[in-house]
């Protein structure tokens, strides 16, 4: 019952709190302190004379107030996001704030406001914060160190201020804002403020720019080692790159022949058939290439495996060759509700595959459904990649069913720090957590 409380008290509080804490200045906290301060000692004021300090600081802070009321700003401000940015590194955009007004604006700061999304009871029942366990008893009962990281987390991002430098009437400035994003998926912005300070520079007003908009966080990466080649890329597949993005026929001419009977008319050379009077037929013959796949087992619980599953198939995504040589398609398999299989050819829908990373979800469906799906597409590959969160009997009977339809293997498998795998095969490597950045590094 008390933590149902406690869990309300602090929704409350993620609501408004942190607009309310951006009005006062260090310097305004330090009167307010000073007024709360001389309040208290005052109260007889028979005793000291320290209540006329009280009502001046009193008198002070709320003459300050109501001089907000005053002179507001009169800016426009106009925002230019990335297209995509990658979760855990640092970005900077730029917005756009132009003085509209009949004076010169100083001293403002500019805050961007995403949506706040607030955790719900249960993951605040059931998902502990990293390094929780470090913490005294007191502050892991009354969970606010847990529930602000919870909010930090589903927020997505976080803002820093910026200031902005003095506009003259008319003049437009483009200001950095510094951008962290927490975690992948679809980062929700709500609206943008403009702070402005009383005479004093106690208190700051707010002036509010309801602008919605959206930034695509893709998931977090690794480096993988640059000599690092996948499974299988000698072995060619009909068909050749070209055919795989062309609609009609993609192979590489070699010579001419005598028309045979049933020919098509569309391989009719017709120049050199003008000079000998009789049909000739163009002969092609079929490319060939390396044909990869990266499996993804999306069937794990929404935790801290299932989000490092999804970064270690984001980095073998870009480790590899998207153009010259080596370029060879990848495709991407996972479950979402359904069976999901992205083709990229020369890295022309890599984007594509990471978006799908950036905004997956745990799978309802069991693992023998994705194992299924990839014995299916063994003909067309050349090798497989799978990113696993185990290694039971059903992984296992995947690696050798690819194995005995001459598919080349690479086994990824992510475990606790606490387990280590035994009598894993040459071709199946085990990522524990806390060590993929090193194990990508030294594939």
């Amino acid at each position: 019952m008390f933590r149902d409380r406690l869990f309300r008290a602090y929704c409350r509080f993620a609501r408004r709190g942190s607009q309310r804490r951006r009005r006062y200045t260090e310097r305004g906290r330090f009167v307010q302190t000073g007024m709360v301060v001389c309040g208290a000692l005052g109260i007889d004021t028979d005793l000291n004379l320290i209540y006329q300090l009280f009502a001046l600081l009193a008198c002070l802070l709320l003459g300050t107030r109501l001089t907000l009321w005053l002179h507001p700003p009169s800016v426009s401000l106009r925002r230019e996001l990335p297209k995509y940015v990658t979760a855990g590194q640092a970005f900077d955009y730029r917005i756009h704030v132009t003085n509209s007004g009949q004076r010169v604006e100083a001293d403002l700061q500019l805050v961007d406001n995403p949506v706040v999304q607030l955790p719900s009871r249960q993951q605040f029942e059931q998902q502990t914060e990293p390094g929780e366990e470090t913490r005294n008893a007191y502050d892991r009962w009354i969970g606010y160190h847990r529930f602000m990281w919870l909010l930090r987390l589903k927020t997505g991002i976080t803002l820093a201020t910026a200031s902005v430098p003095t506009l003259a009437i008319g003049n437009t400035s483009a200001v950095t804002v510094r951008g962290e994003p927490l975690r992948r998926g679809l980062v929700q912005l709500d609206s943008m403020s403009v702070l402005y300070p009383d005479p004093f520079a106690l208190y700051s007003g707010q002036v509010h720019f309801p602008q919605p908009a959206q930034l695509l966080v893709l998931p977090k990466r690794y480096a993988v080692n640059p000599r690092f080649a996948f499974p299988g890329s000698q072995r060619p597949q009909p068909g050749g790159t070209a055919a795989s993005q062309a609609t009609g026929d993609s192979d590489e001419f070699v010579s001419l022949r005598d028309y045979r009977q049933g020919d098509g008319l569309r391989r009719i050379h017709w120049p050199s058939s003008a000079r000998r009077g009789k049909p000739v037929i163009k002969e092609f013959q079929s490319e060939h290439f390396a044909r990869q796949a990266l499996v993804l087992d999306s069937t794990l619980p929404a935790s801290v495996l299932f989000e490092e599953a999804i970064a270690v198939a984001a980095s073998l995504l870009l480790g590899r060759p998207t153009s010259g040589a080596g370029a060879d398609p990848m495709d991407l398999l996972f479950l979402s509700n359904t069976t999901e299989l992205i083709s990229d050819a020369g890295g022309s829908a890599t984007i594509q595959q990471l978006t799908a990373l950036a905004n997956l979800h745990s799978s309802p469906l069991a693992f023998t459904v994705l194992a299924q799906a990839t014995l299916r597409h063994a003909s067309l590959m050349s090798g497989c990649v799978l990113v696993l969160g185990s290694w039971g009997a059903d992984q296992q009977a995947l690696v050798a069913g690819l194995r005995a339809r001459q598919v080349a293997v690479l086994a990824l498998i992510l475990s606790p720090n606490s387990q280590t795998l035994a009598d894993l095969p040459a071709d199946c490597r085990q990522l524990p957590l806390g060590q993929v950045s090193e194990v990508l590094g030294s594939l």
